[in-house]
C-alpha cells in the first residue's frame, strides 16, 4: 500500500493575441487528459510554467512556439562516466514548437523539444552539461460511426535526456524514470543522457450521452546508458508497460463523476550481470469533477 500527499496547480495564464503566460497546458503533449493517472506517455497535458505564441495559419493549420521553466520540468536522467545516476534540477529554459492540423476527421501533430541539462550537484563547480531533445508525434480520429463523441488518440516520442516529455508519470510506485537516480554526481563527469522511445493509445465511447468508457495502453524502452572507456555504452535495458480503463458518469455539462482503475509494470534486464528485476502495480481512484 502507497500512500501520498500532495497538491498542484494546473492552470492560471493570461492570454492575448496569440500570447500565453502563465501554468498552461504543454504544448509538446497532444493525448487527452482524461486520466486520473497518467501513463508512458507525455508529462504535464495540464499545467507547465511558460511564454508561448500560437499561429493560426488557416485551413485548420496552427503552429505553436514556446519557452519553459525547465525547474518545473524536471526535464532529464542519465547517468556520468562512473555510471552514477543523475538527475538535473538546474536546468536552463526548454524550447517547446509544435504543428497541429485540426480536421472533421481528427487531428495530427507534431512536435519537438530542445534543452541543455545541468545536472544538481552540492559543490559550487557544474559537472559538463548536455544537450537533451524530445520528438513526438500524435493522430486523432473521430470515430462518429462507433458513437457521438468516440475518438481514438495514438502518440509515438523519441528522446535523448527529456525523458519526462517522454514518459510524463504514472503516479503509482513503479518508478516513472528514474528507479536510476537520483544522486549527486562528481563535477568533472560529464553527462551522458538516458534516452528512449514511448508509444500510447487511448480510445474514448459513449454508451450514451452522459456514460463513457476510456482504455488507455502504453508502453516504453528506456536505454540506461553507461561510458567506459571513453565509449558510450548500454548496459540496462528498462521496459514499461500502463494499462487503464476508466467508467465516467456526466449527471449534468461539465460535471463527471468517474472510476479509473490501473496497472502498470516496469521491467529492467541489467547487461553485465543478465539479471533480470521487475516491478508492477495497481492503483484505484474516485474522481468528483466540476468545470466551470
Amino acid at each position: 500500500m502507497h500512500q501520498s500527499e500532495a497538491s498542484s496547480l494546473e492552470g492560471a495564464y493570461v492570454q492575448f493575441a496569440g500570447f500565453t503566460f502563465g501554468q498552461a497546458s504543454q504544448p509538446y503533449s497532444f493525448m487527452s487528459s482524461w486520466g486520473y493517472m497518467s501513463n508512458w506517455w507525455t508529462g504535464w497535458p495540464n499545467g507547465v510554467r511558460q511564454a508561448s505564441y500560437t499561429a493560426v495559419l488557416g485551413g485548420g493549420l496552427s503552429a505553436t512556439v514556446s519557452v519553459q521553466d525547465g525547474n518545473s520540468n524536471a526535464s532529464g536522467h542519465g547517468l556520468n562516466d562512473s555510471a552514477q545516476a543523475q538527475s538535473w534540477d538546474r536546468n536552463g529554459p526548454i524550447f517547446v514548437a509544435n504543428g497541429r492540423w485540426d480536421q472533421s476527421w481528427g487531428s495530427l501533430q507534431v512536435m519537438g523539444a530542445f534543452s541543455n541539462n545541468q545536472p544538481a550537484l552540492d559543490s559550487a563547480t557544474a559537472a559538463l552539461s548536455g544537450d537533451a531533445y524530445s520528438v513526438g508525434m500524435g493522430l486523432k480520429l473521430n470515430l462518429p460511426m462507433l458513437g457521438a463523441g468516440d475518438t481514438l488518440e495514438l502518440t509515438a516520442n523519441h528522446w535523448d535526456g527529456l525523458v519526462k516529455l517522454g514518459i510524463g508519470n504514472t503516479n503509482l510506485s513503479t518508478p516513472s524514470s528514474g528507479s536510476w537516480g537520483p544522486v549527486n554526481p562528481l563535477s568533472t563527469m560529464s553527462v551522458v543522457n538516458s534516452d528512449g522511445n514511448s508509444v500510447g493509445a487511448q480510445l474514448q465511447h459513449y454508451f450514451s450521452p452522459n456514460w463513457r468508457t476510456v482504455l488507455q495502453a502504453s508502453y516504453a524502452v528506456i536505454n540506461n546508458p553507461t561510458f567506459a572507456g571513453g565509449v558510450k555504452t548500454r548496459e540496462d535495458d528498462v521496459t514499461a508497460t500502463g494499462l487503464g480503463a476508466m467508467l465516467i458518469w456526466s449527471p449534468a455539462s461539465n460535471f463527471d463523476i468517474g472510476l479509473h482503475a490501473q496497472y502498470v509494470r516496469w521491467d529492467n534486464k541489467n547487461g553485465s550481470t543478465g539479471v533480470k528485476t521487475h516491478d508492477d502495480n495497481t492503483g484505484y481512484k474516485l474522481r468528483v469533477e466540476r468545470r466551470f
